[in-house]
């Protein structure tokens, strides 16, 4: 199939009269990209602006045409009838991107019925604060908001939330803690205003942790994520809910759920459901843990775990990216039972291709108990043989180059294994067994 060509078009016939922009495809053409932001005039008797079938994108400045009102396209990738300006996908139901909202005067609205996303400069000039259907936006890009009624220094004095009609984008400089409520019907924090981290963010209510899933995987909101809730919400929060904090703690009035060293487990079946987000460095285990749940550990910033004995089982599906995990240690000669295919990544699951983006610092993970010391590769064909060995007896556990899915992640155990006993004679059978 050959490559449809699309050209883009810089110019079109208005004047100064015009009450209609036409962006049509001109004869000839497949497909068409309009980008006029270069035009230095002001149109401001234009109030329609019509988009032919073949008009794939568009790029205007609202303060080229800040009075445009309706919007008429025959093109599937723009909505028709609207007000502003939204570039959308095939389907006629779907939210799409908010390209233009053509300067809002302050006493017209705002109605993001149809937004997902607000693009830079989308809101450039517009002066209303008045708006609807905030809890629609998932995502506002850099400079989304810039030029609009909230990029002024007088709305940024004091302390307290940055709210874009009932949607959270931020936080002044000046806040250190924030209770979230229900008046929050959405968090979508904006280039421009959330990078202010606040100290600590308090939930009252375990359903508002739902709204931090819009926040973002990579987005930070708090350093200590505060939990008062004194329900039992063990089902609600073992679906992964997205604690973007470094730190989570629980009202101890809680009789259901504890929190400790960043986790929280159940305070009866002593099983581990959450932890922070960005759960870092160093992390050990609570002592009254027994089981480790499904993606109980989201964060990819731990680099070594230490487990206590009451540990007996852990989810294969307990760390969602644990890349970064370089250590075991548990304090008896066996590992709880699924930890080794926790922690390691099957061939069979990844593309080869991206081990070798680990480097010699992740390909290898060093466990260490009481009684045994060795190295596992990170990178194997079955993890569940060598699982079942280091659950009944970590000191019967040897020749775990073995499992290795690839000869550089054989070798690299093998350097690791030869570095701590210095055993020529161990690395040199491997080589030459590796060689027939």
């Amino acid at each position: 199939m050959e490559k449809e060509i699309v050209d883009i078009i810089k110019k079109v016939k208005i004047t100064k009269r015009s009450k209609t922009l036409i962006l049509d495809c001109p004869f000839g053409k497949d497909q068409v990209v309009y980008d006029l932001r270069d035009i230095k005039e002001t149109y401001p008797n234009v109030t329609t602006l019509q988009i032919k079938e073949n008009v794939i994108g568009i790029h205007l400045l609202n303060r080229t045409f800040p009075n445009i009102r309706a919007v008429l396209s025959d093109s599937p990738y723009f909505f028709n009838r609207e007000t502003m300006l939204i570039r959308t996908g095939m389907f006629e139901n779907t939210r799409g991107d908010l390209l233009n909202a053509f300067c809002l005067k302050s006493d017209e609205v705002l109605d993001l019925r149809h937004v997902r996303r607000i693009c830079g400069m989308a809101l450039d000039g517009c002066e209303t604060p008045s708006i609807n259907h905030a809890d629609y936006i998932e995502d506002i890009d850099a400079g989304g908001l810039t030029g609009s009624y909230l990029d002024r220094p007088e709305t940024f004095t004091g302390d307290g939330p940055i709210m874009f009609g009932d949607c959270l984008i931020g936080f002044k400089e000046e806040t250190t803690s924030f209770e979230l409520t229900s008046s929050v019907k959405s968090i979508a924090l904006a280039v421009n205003f959330g990078k202010n981290i606040i100290q600590k963010l308090i939930i009252s209510d375990y359903n508002l942790l739902d709204l931090l899933w819009t926040v973002g995987d990579d987005n930070q909101i708090c350093d200590t994520l505060i939990i008062n809730d004194c329900s039992d919400f063990r089902e609600s929060i073992s679906k992964n809910f997205c604690m973007n904090a470094n730190h989570v703690e629980i009202t101890p009035r809680n009789d259901y759920l504890k929190a400790a060293n960043d986790m929280i487990y159940g305070s009866m079946d002593h099983k581990l459901y959450a932890s922070a987000r960005f759960l870092s460095g160093d992390i050990i285990i609570p002592k009254e843990v027994c089981s480790i749940g499904d993606y109980a550990f989201p964060s990819d910033r731990f680099t070594s775990i230490e487990i206590h004995p009451n540990v007996q089982t852990c989810s294969k599906q307990a760390f969602v990216n644990p890349e970064g995990l370089t250590l075991i240690k548990v304090h008896e000669n066996k590992l709880p039972e699924g930890l080794i295919s926790a922690v390691a990544y099957p061939m069979s699951c990844r593309y080869n291709e991206h081990y070798d983006d680990y480097g010699d610092r992740n390909a290898v993970i060093e466990v260490i108990s009481d009684n045994a010391h060795f190295f596992i590769p990170r990178d194997m064909t079955s993890s569940s043989e060598l699982d079942e060995i280091c659950f009944r007896d970590m000191s019967k556990v040897e020749k775990t180059y073995m499992y290795a899915g690839s000869w550089t992640a054989a070798k690299a155990v093998m350097a690791k294994t030869y570095a701590l006993s210095q055993d020529d004679e161990y690395i040199e059978s491997i080589l030459k067994r590796e060689a027939l």
